[in-house]
């Protein structure tokens, strides 16, 4: 992220709009935590305690940062919504950087409709695989829709423990994408890479695989 005015400043900034010093602390505590998280490479843990902080102090800077990081995440729908409130609520902005921002939101948008029609979680291809396996397969797709990503990551793994199955690598990798893992997404994409034959999904994975290193590379400078 771009380097914004320092964090000091602004919870000092607090107190001249009548926040006690409890607000203050807590507001602060969220934040540095965000940023912790962060530099461990927690981006879900990173970016729920930046709203956690914004909503205490709704500072424009934080939601620059939130923004950023649901971009990193993949998030298309909440990356924009935040890019937009920026837009909206960052005063003083010049054409550039305003320029900048909605250039990337049309790329986001480009990329949402791009992964709308590729990344779906995959049913087995196997016509004969054992109960137990389905069993799981099934039980990772309903936790996958309640947003319970690392626990139908692991049902996915104990499927395709029973019966290594391409497709459950596929899920494995959308779950870790979707959970902000992007290394261990990553590492998955390619194993399932490696099982298929088809050469269209095989070019959109590889595809796919190449968005994900830019976006995990891509500097990222939040606010001190």
């Amino acid at each position: 992220m771009k380097k914004k005015r320092a964090i000091v400043l602004i919870f000092l900034f607090f107190s001249y709009l009548g926040f006690s010093e409890d607000r203050i602390g807590k507001a602060k505590e969220y934040y540095q935590k965000a940023m912790e998280s962060y530099s461990y490479g927690k981006l879900r843990r990173a970016v729920d305690y930046f709203l956690k902080s914004y909503r205490i102090y709704p500072h424009p800077d934080i939601v620059y940062n939130i923004a950023k990081i649901y971009d990193k995440l993949g998030e298309d729908e909440k990356a924009i919504e935040y890019y937009k409130k920026y837009l909206k609520v960052k005063k003083g902005l010049d054409k550039k950087e305003k320029e900048e921002i909605k250039e990337r939101i049309k790329k986001i948008e480009e990329r949402k409709r791009r992964v709308e029609l590729a990344l779906k979680l995959k049913p087995p291809s196997k016509k004969v695989i054992l109960k137990a396996t389905l069993d799981f397969y099934k039980k990772g797709v309903k936790l996958y829709k309640k947003g319970y990503l690392k626990a139908a990551f692991e049902a996915f793994k104990s499927a395709y423990n029973l019966t290594p199955i391409p497709e459950l690598l596929y899920n494995m990798a959308l779950c870790m994408e979707k959970e902000g893992d992007i290394d261990i997404a990553i590492e998955f994409y390619k194993k399932y890479y490696f099982e298929i034959d088809d050469k269209e999904t095989k070019k959109l994975i590889k595809k796919h695989i190449r968005e994900l290193k830019e976006r995990r590379d891509k500097l990222f400078k939040p606010t001190r």
